[in-house]
């Protein structure tokens, strides 16, 4: 999952919007309301009750910045902070932009295990950006973040022990420690975490089953550059390389493609429909970052399929917010013939598009 993770992803967990289209499809977990635009320009520290160091509200600024060294000096300095920088970090987790959560992500695995409790908290709640971007940097962390993950499979919350097995199979054999619990949860009541928790124990006895998705980086769009090279071929290149379980192959594939723009749109399309969960995710997580030429294919996507790619393609209509403001009448209309389950999901996505 992350390690897109994701987070774009341009600001979405791949993995964790698979998740909530999952458990939409039993009518278990709608999609929540999220970010309704690219970026949240206004961010409120914390809680009155917890206090922000000056030290870290200044370091959480330059980190939102354009200054690439600032940035950088941002992220050692909050990583060596450590503990007291989390509280501010969770909460521009949560309210800020997807380069900003790319950005935060990319500290709170430095901190490792200070960080656990907090985002593994935010897989409780109802917003499927917040679980993704939390889900994306617990399984970067690896071993750091299992016995937090451990904790989790006993949770009420289906969506819940879904994501923590899921995270748990993304981490790999650095999990063997969650073997156990994840034996206990191939009885749990839900066949969607008996099944999850079945494919995390695969995972983890045996890697080579599938990508390592910690290897995955979150995704932040590069400066404007040269036009970019959109030819049929070229594309075809780059969804192989996007594949890819590569960092830099994979990172460097996404930015691409999402510099291409529209000309990918249907190669990735087809990668979304065609491709297994991961590809999916993949695909998905591209076509965020192209933001509004992918929208009507995407929603278009959404009226037909498999239900996971349907509602993959809602989760990433659902993420981009207002940049898939072209897409709501079309999903509207989905809506209307849709069972109850992802009418609903449709109804909040719209809502996610609209914003407030």
């Amino acid at each position: 999952m992350t390690r897109l993770r994701g987070v774009c992803p341009g600001g979405c967990g791949f993995a964790a919007l698979v998740v909530a289209g999952l458990l939409a499809v039993c009518g278990c977990s709608p999609l929540a309301p999220q970010e309704p635009g690219a970026a949240a320009p206004v961010f409120s520290p914390p809680a009155a009750a917890v206090e922000v160091p000056p030290e870290v509200a200044a370091l959480i600024q330059d980190l939102r910045g354009s200054d690439r060294p600032r940035i950088e000096r941002a992220k050692r300095r909050l990583a060596r902070i450590g503990a007291p920088a989390v509280p501010a970090l969770i909460e521009l987790l949560k309210q800020g932009s997807r380069t900003d959560r790319a950005r935060v992500t990319t500290v709170l695995v430095r901190i490792g295990k200070d960080a656990v409790p907090p985002l593994v908290a935010l897989l409780a709640g109802d917003d499927t950006s917040h679980m993704a971007a939390a889900s994306v940097a617990l399984a970067n962390m690896g071993r750091d973040a299992v016995g937090g993950l451990i904790a989790a499979l006993g949770s009420r919350n289906e969506s819940v022990r879904f994501m923590a097995a899921e995270t748990l199979g993304d981490i790999g054999a650095d999990a063997a420690e969650a073997v156990p619990a994840l034996t206990e949860s191939q009885e749990d009541s839900s066949p969607l975490v008996r099944k999850k928790a079945a494919d995390a124990l695969a995972k983890i006895a045996s890697p080579s089953a599938g990508p390592d998705l910690r290897t995955l980086s979150p995704i932040s769009r590069t400066p404007p550059g040269p036009e970019p090279v959109a030819t049929p071929e070229r594309i075809a290149v780059l969804v192989q390389d996007l594949r890819s379980a590569d960092e830099r192959t994979w990172t460097s594939a996404c930015e691409a493609l999402g510099d291409i723009g529209g000309p990918a749109v249907p190669a990735l399309i087809e990668m979304l429909k065609a491709g297994d969960a991961r590809e999916k995710a993949a695909a998905s997580t591209a076509l965020v970052t192209i933001g509004r030429p992918a929208a009507p294919a995407l929603a278009e996507l959404v009226k037909g399929g498999d239900a996971l790619s349907r509602f993959t393609a809602l989760a990433a209509l659902s993420t981009m917010g207002s940049e898939a403001a072209d897409a709501a009448a079309a999903l509207l209309e989905a809506a209307e013939g849709a069972e109850p389950a992802m009418r609903a999901a449709i109804l909040k996505a719209v809502g996610n598009i609209r914003g407030p």
